[in-house]
């Protein structure tokens, strides 16, 4: 689920070049999103992320790197608050699908960045 005002970053909004050699040092890199994640209001997701499945990232956080699944973060950057969670739409946790109520923090079921 993602909430108003997200950014998904696949790449610096330019180039930078080595002054030698002119080669792109910032190339882009893909973001992965697990099933099942929950993006707060105005949080970036910078390229190269990985977001394991069921996890939450607070408002206005900035997520970099690899996220667990099942976990909740926050902040500038992005940093693991809680673990094994579980989330719903609504108030009622009989209403979350079976499919996404156990904890999973297996981030090798996600494919890596680079080879997408």
């Amino acid at each position: 689920m993602f909430s108003s005002h997200v950014t998904l970053r696949n790449r610096d909004g330019d180039g930078i070049f080595d002054a030698t050699t002119r080669e792109l040092i910032n190339p882009p890199q893909n973001v992965v999103v697990g099933s099942h994640v929950w993006l707060g209001s105005g949080v970036c997701v910078n390229k190269g992320a990985v977001i394991g499945g069921g996890t939450i990232v607070g408002q206005a956080s900035v997520v970099s790197g690899r996220l667990k699944g099942s976990s909740m973060y926050a902040g500038v950057p992005a940093r693991m608050v809680r673990g094994d969670v579980i989330w719903s739409r609504t108030l009622d946790p009989d209403d979350i699908p079976e499919i996404h109520s156990t904890v999973s923090q297996d981030l090798t079921e996600l494919p890596d960045p680079s080879s997408i």
